[in-house]
């Protein structure tokens, strides 16, 4: 079992051997539990005619403890795995368009190698970054995001946002992100989606230049997520 109360501030643990959450139901609520199968993600792979692994992942939606407030906390658990050449990934999904405002993204276990999108055209930019243990990234209100794991080990991505707020896939016309990260030849390669024509090359950043490019002045940022929701009021008004 790995303890996640230090780095989350709920005491949840992390069951490597079943790939799930263990928590006390008296203490902690969570509204849904939901598995994305393989029939969820092909839209958005290379190999649409995949029929395996049946499932792929699953996230903890709207976790809590005690009083609810403007935040919500989805845990997600992304085993190693493979579909087709690709490396497991999650469904693309968009930050809500409310200017100003962010989605937190937080490592809890595991290396996440993150895809981020400025748009849905022919020509759009993606970023690619590396999110280690206890690392955590803002995305900003409009972009598209989703998470691959290219280790052996589970991955775990912890997502604030602003209570209520729909999280709808996204980029179905284009067949998912502008790009794919698959293994070949036991090595890692990143390659295009042919539905972007006039993609741009991919721009590889670390996590905190990504976050100093977006947030602003790095002196400022939170140095945990614990820190962060300790100041709910300021926290809640970034997010979306």
């Amino acid at each position: 079992m790995v303890k996640l109360e230090r780095i989350t501030g709920l005491p949840i643990k992390f069951d490597r051997d079943n790939y799930s959450l263990v928590f006390d139901e008296d203490q902690i609520r969570v509204s849904k539990v939901r598995r994305y199968k393989i029939r969820n993600l092909r839209p958005y792979v290379l190999n649409r005619e995949l029929k395996y692994p049946i499932d792929v992942y699953l996230t903890y939606s709207n976790i809590a403890k005690g009083q609810t407030n403007n935040l919500s906390l989805d845990i997600t658990i992304i085993p190693p795995n493979l579909l087709g050449i690709e490396y497991v990934k999650t469904v693309p999904k968009k930050v809500p368009e409310r200017k100003g405002k962010f989605r937190i993204v937080h490592t809890l276990y595991g290396s996440a190698t993150l895809l981020i999108q400025d748009r849905e055209d022919q020509d759009a930019k993606v970023y690619l970054t590396r999110l280690e243990a206890k690392n955590f990234l803002m995305i900003p209100a409009g972009y598209y995001y989703n998470f691959v794991n290219t280790r052996s080990t589970p991955l775990l991505i912890a997502e604030y946002y602003a209570k209520n707020l729909e999280h709808a896939a996204s980029l179905k016309k284009m067949k998912g992100m502008g790009y794919y990260v698959i293994s070949k030849n036991a090595k890692q390669e990143i390659v295009k989606n042919p539905h972007y024509k006039q993609l741009e090359k991919i721009t590889k950043m670390k996590y905190s230049l990504f976050n100093k490019e977006f947030w602003g002045d790095n002196d400022k940022f939170p140095s945990s997520i614990v820190e962060m929701c300790s100041k709910k009021n300021k926290l809640s008004k970034i997010i979306t």
